[in-house]
């Protein structure tokens, strides 16, 4: 009896040596441009562009992940389950401090085909092909919050969109900032899409001031030439 009871904690013992503790620690999504893959601007995605979901996958057990060993994902977004993604690591991912992540595409495709104000991504890891997993859950699972929005002009796309990087500021009535060598127009559109208030041709090389005062409360997109500035109000 005695070697039985030995032989059985043996055996759980051994069970939980082998269970690895893996997690994500982040959520990751990219679009396309010319030279790669770069990270969205202001956690904002449009609506049927083909965009890189990727994880920072983190090895907090005590066993080496190497290059050829595959994990699979289970990622929901707004709590509904959205799929299964397997990948290989490619990369020797080992359990010490300071070489124990790796950034791992799990999906490139077209996210979302229509707007979702608030949309949380999140992923956790729910297969290693080497071993069970086992650990805490309270480092399983990681959530990143974004705004997709239908493009605000056909021709500004997504590998040439950018920030205004002259941008001043806003109050509850004003949106300022400064104006270069072109004279463009001021749009601002809400998270469906709509232009709710534009300026046309803003003087060039001056500091502007658009009236934003009868705008209701929400988050909005700025856009002025090929640039964009998301806001709350």
């Amino acid at each position: 009896m005695k070697k039985i009871c030995l032989l059985t904690l043996g055996v759980i013992f051994a069970m939980n040596i082998s269970a690895q503790d893996l997690g994500v620690e982040s959520i990751i999504v990219k679009s396309k441009v010319d030279t790669g893959w770069a990270a969205v601007t202001n956690d904002t995605i449009f609506t049927n562009d083909t965009v890189y979901l990727g994880v920072l996958f983190k090895n907090h057990g005590s066993r080496f992940i190497d290059i050829t060993d595959s994990i699979a994902f289970a990622v929901s977004i707004n709590g509904t389950p959205a799929g299964t993604y397997g990948v290989v690591v490619a990369k020797n991912v080992t359990p010490l401090a300071g070489d124990n992540t790796a950034e791992l595409i799990i999906k490139k495709d077209q996210l979302f085909p229509t707007p979702v104000a608030g949309a949380e991504i999140c992923a956790w890891p729910v297969f290693w092909s080497k071993g069970s997993m086992g650990g805490s859950t309270a480092n399983d699972t990681a959530c990143s919050t974004y705004e997709v929005i239908v493009r605000p002009e056909d021709n500004v796309s997504i590998e040439n969109v950018q920030k205004i990087s002259s941008f001043i500021g806003f109050s509850s009535t004003e949106l300022t900032f400064t104006t270069g060598k072109t004279v463009s127009d001021l749009k601002i559109f809400d998270l469906t899409g709509k232009v709710v208030s534009t300026s046309f041709e803003v003087p060039s090389n001056t500091i502007y001031s658009h009236d934003i005062s009868e705008l209701q409360s929400g988050v909005y997109i700025a856009t002025f030439g090929t640039e964009y500035y998301k806001f709350s109000k």
